[in-house]
């Protein structure tokens, strides 16, 4: 919850998510959990400095599905990536590697659906877990 306090913050800072739409039709904690949790996230989708967008499971295989990552825009102008898995989680600084995050990251985001049919997803998982 002290991490979300960033989001709240003057200026607010840009966020760009994409999750696979298999993360919020999972049920994790039970059902009471996972409502709370998808209306937190509709909340969130709806605010103007973030950006939250779902890959169908029709998208299929796609580069997403190859483990969670994170590029960072920062302040100074530079980009950082993040890459982590059940081993280890790493901090990318090298611009090459960064750049192919870049790179998976515009590909993620081209199987995403745009926010209405995201609001729709995630307002349909919810229903579906009360």
């Amino acid at each position: 919850m002290e991490r979300q306090g960033v989001l709240a913050r003057e200026p607010a800072p840009q966020l760009f998510v994409v999750l696979d739409e298999m993360v919020v039709r999972r049920a994790c904690g039970g059902a009471d959990v996972m409502a709370e949790q998808l209306q937190h996230l509709i909340a969130c989708a709806e605010q103007p400095h973030i950006q939250l967008h779902i890959v169908p499971t029709s998208a299929g295989m796609y580069s997403g599905l190859a483990g969670a990552f994170i590029v960072a825009d920062l302040p100074d102008g530079s980009r950082a990536g993040y890459v982590d898995n059940q081993l280890a989680a790493q901090i990318v600084g090298q611009a090459e590697e960064v750049a192919s995050l870049g790179l998976s990251w515009d590909a993620v985001r081209g199987e995403a659906l745009p926010l209405g049919l995201t609001l729709d997803v995630l307002t349909e998982a919810a229903k579906d877990m009360t």
